[in-house]
This record gives structure tokens, C-alpha cells and sequence, in this order.
């Protein structure tokens, strides 16, 4: 299975399903997909009115499925946790690079058993 390594408090959200949308500037090369959902050591402090579960970091939470990966919109922002205060204009939804960011629709985000892992950038194979 793919792994993805996700900043705190990120992939609990996403975990516990109150993250449905995920940003990237990328997308899986197979969609629909089912993927692990690693809790990085890093912390997104736009992330800071949620709690952090620092018993998470380093370790693999759940899997979740990736059902569709579109262009984003300001609606998506909602489903991705991220306050209006991070919506400064247009180029928001587009990173600090000027690339438009996806939105990957996770659906089922099912919890497992905490496993530990150094997290990689991308999609990487568990082993």
C-alpha cells in the first residue's frame, strides 16, 4: 500500500474524518485509490486552533480512500480545515510557487493500529 506523510494536526483530522479535502499540487497516478495516512514530525501552524496529538508523529494512523482529485475551490477550504483568515485572494489556491492546488476527496478514513515510519515526500510504498 501508498503512504502519504501528511504535517500535524493534518492527518489526525483526517483520521478522525474531519478532513475531507486534502491540497496538493499533485495527484496519485491511480484515482479512485486507497492510501496510509502518516503523521509527519512537522506542525502547520495554520493548523493551530486544532489539537495536536503529539503520540501521532511518525506513525502511519489510517487508510483512506482517494475518490476523486479536481482543481480546488474556496468551498474546498472548508473541507480541508482551513480557516477564511488563510484566504487572502485568488492566489490562494494556488501554492507559494504559483501552481494551482487539487483537491483530493477522501472518503472512509478508517483508523489503525499506530505504526512507526520515516515519512517520505510523495506517495511511498510501505514496506
Amino acid at each position: 500500500m501508498k503512504a502519504l506523510t501528511v504535517k500535524r494536526p493534518w492527518a489526525n483530522l483526517i483520521a478522525s474524518g474531519q478532513k475531507t479535502i486534502e491540497l496538493r499540487t499533485w495527484a496519485p497516478s491511480e484515482v479512485p485509490c486507497r492510501i496510509a495516512i502518516h503523521a509527519g514530525q512537522a506542525f502547520d501552524r495554520r493548523g493551530t486552533e486544532f489539537d495536536d496529538n503529539l503520540d501521532s508523529i511518525g506513525n502511519i494512523l489510517c487508510t483512506v480512500e482517494v475518490r476523486h482529485v479536481r482543481p480546488a475551490t474556496y468551498l474546498d477550504c472548508v473541507a480541508a480545515c482551513l480557516s477564511s483568515a488563510h484566504l487572502r485572494d485568488a492566489r490562494s489556491l494556488a501554492n507559494s510557487k504559483g501552481r494551482q492546488l487539487l483537491a483530493w476527496e477522501l472518503r472512509n478514513a478508517e483508523p489503525i493500529a499506530p505504526t512507526y515510519h520515516i515519512g517520505k515526500l510523495g506517495l511511498w510504498q510501505l514496506p
